[in-house]
Formats: C-alpha cells, sequence, structure tokens
C-alpha cells in the first residue's frame, strides 16, 4: 500500500517526453507496425489521448529507413549542426557513452551565454556532465562525475540536480554548486585534452526526508519548482508511474509539494509555457521491419498536458494515476530528455550511441533536434479576437529579477488564461507564465540573464477555448548591474615578504550574489610607494593574487592602506573599495650606563629609540669611558639591529669594565659586561635575552648562573639584580635585558650597567 501526506501545489502545466509503444496492431498509421511485449501495458495513447502518428513525407533525420516520426514532429522541429559528443569514436574513452539528462543553464559562463547540459553514462565508468552551444550543438566544456546510471538533469537556484542510479541499484539524487560546475567545465579542455582526463566534481550526495529514491529518473523544472519522476513502464501489479513536484531551499534542500501519475515510459519532462512531455525506450518493443530486415527499437512520443489537464492527474489516494492527456504526437526513436529556452525545446536521444548499434533503433539520432512545442489553453484556437497588453517594467539590471505583467482581453477581460513572457529572443531569452485573473491581469518573474542593453520583451497569448492567439512585444532595456567589494586578505603584512591579498566582488552590495572570471586589481599603499597585483574572481567571487615583496614606509599608526580596483565591463558597473592593514614594525633601544637619584648620568652611549619597519642597523659609537667618581665605566658599546623576514629586532651592549662605590655598600667591580636581546616574529615570535660578565663584591666573586633576575641582597635594605629581563609592555614580543641594576635604600641612587631593549609589532 503507497499512502502518504501531501501539500497541493498550484502547478502550471509540464510537457512531457515519452517513447512510447502500442498494443499489437495499435497504432499503424505510420506504415510500421509495432510489436508490443505482453507483460507491459501499452504507452501510446494514454490519458485519454489518441497520438498523431501519421508520417511526413520528407524527415530530416537521415538513418536507414528513412521513416517518418509524424508530420507534426517533422515540421514542428529541427536539428543542431554538431554530432553529440562521446557516442562513437577511434579511442575507448569515445566509445559507448549514452546521453540521458538534458537541461538548459542560462548564463552559463558569467557572461550572458547559454549551454545546454546533458548527461551520459557508460557502464563502470564515471558519469560525464557536458556543455553545448544551444545554437549549434558544438561542445563547450565536460566534466566527470560520480560513478552512476545518470538520469535526469536540472538546474535550479544555484544547483544543478542530477538523477542516478548506484550500482546495488539504488536510486539517488546529487546537487552540484553552480559554481563549482562552471569553474571546472571552464577549466576543461573537452577537445584537446584526453577524455578520460577530465575534471572530477566532487558531489554531495542527499536524500530528502519524505521522498521514495526509487522514483530518482528524470528530472525538469519550470523555473520555480523541481520535477523528480520515475522510468516506469508498469507490470502486473501496478500500472501508474509518478513524478514529484518540489521546491528547492537556498541550501539545495527539497520539499515535496504535491505528486503526480505521469505516462508510463516517461524519461524527461520540461515547461512551455505553462503546458506540461515524457520518455520511454521499451527494452522488449520492436518495429516490424520491411521484408528482409531485422527488427527495430520502437518509437518516441511527446505528449501535451495543459495546466487543467494535470490537475487531474493529482495523485490524493492509492486509486488515483495518470489519468488526463491533452494532446500528443509521435517523435523519433529512443527520446531521453527534454528542455526549453524561451520558446525553443530541445529534445535529446540515446539511439545515437554506440551502445545500440547491434540493437537496430528504428533512427539513429546524433544530434539534438530543437523545435517549437505549441502551447495555449489547452482547447482549439477559435474566432474570438484578443489583445495583449504589457503593463510591467521596461527596463532592469542585469541579474535583478523584476515582475513582468500584462492583460488579456476580448470583448472584455479574459480570465483563467495563460500568457507567456520571453524576454529576449533565442537560447538568451528567460521565459515564465502567469494565469489572468478576473480583471485578465498575469505577472511572473523574470531575471535578465543576457548582455546589457537594448532587447525586446514578448507577451504571447496561445489562443484557445474560442480565442484567437495574441502577442505583443515591447523595448526593454537591460542595465550593468552594480558591483561592490570587500578585502578579505591578511590583516597585517610585513617588508620583504609575500604579501598575499584577496577580495569578493559580488553583485550590487557585499551581500550580494558573487561574480566570477573577473579580473580586481588590489594594491598596497599609495603614491610612490603604492605596489599592486591582479586576480580573477573564482566561482565564489574570490580575487587572490601576490606582492612578492611587500615594501611600504611606516607611519605613526603602522597601518598601510589596501585598494581593491575593478573596471568594470559589458554586465558590470566599476566599484572600488578602501581597507587597511597593520605594518609589522621593530623597536629597541641599548646604551651603556644610567644613574637616577642623587647621582644623575643620562643614559650613555645610548641608541635612542629605534622605530622601523625595515632592516636596520643603530650604532651610535663607543664611548671611552663615562661615570662619575662613585659610578665608573669604561668603553661602553650599545647596538640596535634590525632584519626582515623573518622580522627580527635585536640590542647589544658591551662594557669593558665598571665599578660602582655606593657610601655604606661594598665596592661593586664588573668586567666583560654584555646584555642580549632578541624579539622575532619568527614560528609565531618570541623574545629571549641573555648576559655575561664577572662580578666581585667586596673582593669576593660572585657566581653567576645566567638565571634571570637573580637577587644578591646588600647592606642598608640596598639590592643587586643580575640579568634583570623584564617584558615591553604593548608589544607583540619584546624584553629588556640590563646586565646589573644596584638599587640604593630610600632611592638614592638606581644604577644600570649595560640594557638592551628589543620588541616586534604586529607581526604579520
Amino acid at each position: 500500500m503507497r499512502t502518504r501526506t501531501l501539500t497541493a501545489a498550484a502547478v502550471s502545466g509540464l510537457l512531457l517526453t515519452a517513447v512510447l509503444v502500442p498494443e499489437e496492431g495499435a497504432g499503424d498509421a505510420g506504415g510500421v507496425a509495432l510489436l508490443q511485449s505482453d507483460d507491459e501495458p501499452p504507452v501510446i495513447d494514454q490519458g485519454g489521448a489518441t497520438c498523431d502518428v501519421e508520417p511526413g513525407p520528407d524527415p530530416f533525420y537521415t538513418y536507414e529507413p528513412e521513416y517518418s516520426a509524424s508530420k507534426t514532429y517533422d515540421d514542428r522541429f529541427a536539428q543542431l549542426d554538431e554530432q553529440l559528443p562521446y557516442l562513437r569514436g577511434s579511442a575507448p574513452e569515445w566509445e559507448n557513452w549514452t546521453p540521458q539528462g538534458l537541461a538548459h543553464w542560462p548564463d552559463w559562463d558569467g557572461r550572458g551565454n547559454d549551454a545546454l547540459l546533458v548527461t551520459a553514462y557508460r557502464d563502470g565508468d564515471y558519469a560525464r556532465i557536458y556543455s553545448l552551444d544551444p545554437e549549434t550543438g558544438a561542445l563547450l566544456g565536460a566534466v566527470e562525475a560520480a560513478e552512476s546510471h545518470v538520469g535526469g538533469i536540472a538546474i535550479l537556484r544555484d544547483w544543478a540536480f542530477v538523477s542516478g542510479q548506484t550500482e546495488d541499484g539504488r536510486r539517488k539524487y546529487r546537487k552540484y554548486d553552480l559554481n563549482e560546475l562552471r569553474a571546472k567545465l571552464l577549466d576543461s579542455d573537452p577537445e584537446g585534452a584526453p577524455s578520460d582526463q577530465l575534471p572530477n566534481l566532487d558531489d554531495r550526495v542527499g536524500e530528502p526526508a519524505e521522498l521514495d529514491l526509487a522514483y530518482s529518473s528524470f528530472m525538469g523544472t519550470d523555473g520555480t519548482t523541481l520535477y523528480i519522476g520515475e522510468y516506469f513502464r508498469g507490470n502486473e501489479d501496478t500500472k501508474r508511474a509518478y513524478m514529484g513536484a518540489f521546491s528547492v531551499g537556498e541550501s539545495g534542500e527539497l520539499d515535496l509539494q504535491a505528486e503526480y501519475g505521469v505516462p508510463l515510459g516517461a524519461q524527461g519532462v520540461t515547461v512551455v509555457g505553462g503546458d506540461f512531455v515524457f520518455s520511454v525506450a521499451p527494452d522488449r518493443t520492436e518495429t516490424a521491419p520491411p521484408p528482409g530486415e531485422q527488427p527495430r527499437k520502437g518509437w518516441s512520443y511527446l505528449y501535451t498536458i495543459s495546466a487543467a489537464d494535470m490537475a487531474e492527474n493529482l495523485i490524493r489516494t492509492d486509486s488515483d494515476g495518470f489519468d488526463k492527456a491533452t494532446s500528443c504526437y509521435r517523435a523519433p526513436a529512443m527520446s531521453e530528455g527534454i528542455a526549453t529556452a524561451g520558446d525553443r525545446s530541445y529534445l535529446l536521444f540515446e539511439s545515437g550511441s554506440q551502445k545500440f548499434d547491434d540493437n537496430s533503433p528504428v533512427h539513429r539520432i546524433e544530434e539534438i533536434h530543437v523545435g517549437r512545442v505549441a502551447g495555449g489553453g489547452g482547447g482549439e484556437p477559435g474566432d474570438g479576437q484578443t489583445s495583449t497588453t504589457y503593463t510591467g517594467p521596461t527596463e532592469a539590471d542585469y541579474h535583478d529579477s523584476f515582475t513582468a505583467s500584462a492583460k488579456l482581453a476580448g470583448d472584455g477581460p479574459v480570465s483563467g488564461a495563460r500568457l507567456d513572457f520571453a524576454l529576449g529572443e533565442g537560447g538568451g531569452s528567460q521565459s515564465c507564465s502567469g494565469t489572468t485573473d478576473s480583471a485578465g491581469d498575469a505577472s511572473c518573474t523574470l531575471t535578465p540573464n543576457q548582455k546589457p542593453g537594448p532587447t525586446t520583451l514578448t507577451v504571447r497569448f496561445g489562443g484557445g477555448d474560442g480565442l484567437q492567439p495574441s502577442t505583443t512585444t515591447v523595448p526593454f532595456t537591460i542595465s550593468k548591474q552594480e558591483t561592490a567589494l570587500a578585502y578579505t586578505g591578511p590583516k597585517r603584512v610585513a617588508n620583504g615578504t609575500p604579501a598575499h591579498l584577496s577580495g569578493v566582488l559580488t553583485e550590487e552590495n557585499a551581500d550580494g550574489p558573487t561574480v566570477s572570471g573577473r579580473e580586481v586589481t588590489l594594491s598596497l599603499g599609495t603614491g610612490d610607494s603604492r605596489q599592486e597585483c591582479t586576480g580573477t574572481t573564482n566561482g565564489e567571487g574570490i580575487a587572490e593574487c601576490t606582492i612578492d615583496e611587500a615594501d611600504q614606509p611606516l607611519n605613526d599608526d603602522a597601518t598601510v592602506p589596501v585598494g581593491l580596483d575593478f573596471t568594470g565591463d559589458d554586465y558590470y558597473e566599476k566599484s572600488s573599495e578602501r581597507a587597511t592593514v597593520l605594518l609589522e614594525y621593530y623597536t629597541g633601544r641599548s646604551y651603556g650606563i644610567s644613574v637616577d637619584g642623587l647621582l644623575g648620568i643620562e643614559p650613555t652611549p645610548d641608541t635612542g629609540q629605534v622605530r622601523t619597519a625595515q632592516a636596520s642597523r643603530h650604532d651610535p659609537g663607543c664611548a671611552v669611558g663615562a661615570g662619575l667618581a662613585l659610578v665608573r665605566a669604561g668603553t661602553l658599546c650599545p647596538e640596535v639591529v634590525t632584519s626582515l623576514a623573518p622580522g627580527t629586532s635585536k640590542a647589544t651592549t658591551t662594557v669593558q669594565d665598571a665599578s660602582i662605590g655606593l657610601p655604606g655598600l661594598p665596592l661593586i667591580e664588573l668586567s666583560g659586561v654584555t646584555a642580549r636581546s632578541t624579539s622575532t616574529c619568527a614560528s609565531g615570535g618570541s623574545a629571549s635575552g641573555s648576559v655575561d660578565l664577572t662580578l666581585r663584591v667586596g673582593g669576593e666573586l660572585v657566581e653567576v648562573t645566567g638565571e634571570p633576575n637573580a637577587v644578591v641582597e646588600l647592606p642598608g635594605a640596598a639590592r643587586l639584580v643580575i640579568n634583570e629581563q623584564l617584558p615591553v609592555p604593548g608589544a607583540d614580543h619584546g624584553r629588556t635585558v640590563n646586565a646589573v641594576r644596584i638599587e640604593a635604600g630610600n632611592g638614592t641612587a638606581d644604577v644600570v650597567i649595560a640594557s638592551a631593549t628589543s620588541d616586534v609589532h604586529n607581526c604579520a
């Protein structure tokens, strides 16, 4: 028992493509007899429709014998110039690929060009998705996907959905991010590179809740709803095939809205102005051949189902099924996916694959067929005159959705009729449809994808229910889309090292859709110090480039301006953005001796405070001697050195010898004094220090272990600190090292011998 709770959704008509086979002896108007397997229900004349099988005199598909599918098909369709790729070839990797699904991708390359996407499988190999020019059928790009017997494909929102069957027979669907798919198709070299070295997609597999994936075979869309259906020929237990209507969330999640019965043998579905067709390849059905020839595989049929008739196929109970079709006509053998762009529909066939060379198909179709499938209210046109008037906007930005609207009138307002809207012409057009209300008004949403500039918007009423068709065309202007830039690179840079800059280009504002395939200039600094590089935005709108070696001056704030500039093109307005980053810099100071208190000696000799973002050396020269009678030092030499990549500050002070004879304290004698301080941004950053010296207090030798901040207590609350090490406030990493510090009681004197300070800031 098959039961489920469904939310009915308003659904406009579907165009279904089906390879259909009549019962034995039925449908013989085409001059050939179809042989039907006893255990398969007939697939011709379903839903109460009688399929048109009257042959035409001169079919354009030339494969012996030249059986015409029907005059209706031959009059409405033609074929693209180029043969489908991968059907057959001299190398194994070019053979036996069987096309299955077909989808139309507006603005597939981000430059206003449309493409057809085809899925194809080969047993035991990766699936393929390739893009074709919708005007010629020429191959534009190709990628590999997960191994599967792939089926339908549909483009909706930011996703490509692909149905498939795994090795264990389970039905699944996959969703691919369009930015990733676009980037890999553009990167592919489908004709120059070996066919077995195509880019491979990393797919993500999803299973929507409450969906029986056993019927994930074909796919289609009307621009707002995703339709997923099953290929089913019927059996002794059931004669029903199913199709679900799904809404698609922002992240590609699916939500089942309604379920419909569809023709047995359905292989593809599309929407043409609101009318709903399916595709069948019967395994055991053959066409009776002329004398002396082998039996050949059966035909296809195109079923048109109006919105009103499709409502009759809504499944609410287990007894519901496919009950109503509007019209049907025969098509060439082994049709598969079907897709629509504007008023043109494209039909794909698998009969041209080398896989079926031994199966004697009625036709071997190696090209995509393109034609205009009639749509309208589901009834026949009559004598009632109608007029269609466009009432919506006549200008919109590229990629900005707008509501197109129109009014249909006869003797008065016409309600319940479908109006088809098309922006532009041919493969670059966008289309939608709406149903008129009691005032005769209909509307729907269009999103311009073609190159900005003047174009047209056409509204068509197809006629029906006693009313004549009517059409109106108005001028329409597509304007360039505004853009915005945002800096996304590192917040800090360092001179002497590469600066890896990046930014994101979006439509309209920082929260808008990303823009791919555009060149952005990124820069550091201004004026004479300006450095720049260029990057091309990827599928996520990110442009990246590297300045080989940053070389920027240090200002008071230690900041560097960053610039991002997009010059604009035929589709997008120019934009710029400014930001700031921090500049890595280094400071330090060294001096030989200083005395605070009753005895005052300024730091001598002294490098002064060093602050730089470059490699440098600061050496004031050695002093032969310094001090007073009570505090004396000989030959003092301070130095601060900074270096780049990695950024490092090194401070060093040497003092040949010194003596301190303060009242009330024993004589302190020093020799061979060196104080060192090193701070670096390398390996996460660090600061260190050390001292060397020989120390005597009151004539007694004091052991110097190298331990920081070692204290020797002196009389009268005085103390002597050896290897004093202190952090530097405000630095990323820093250290002050004083070889010896004597603090006399009551603050009468504070003596420092050999001081070295180093610190680093804004480590990148």
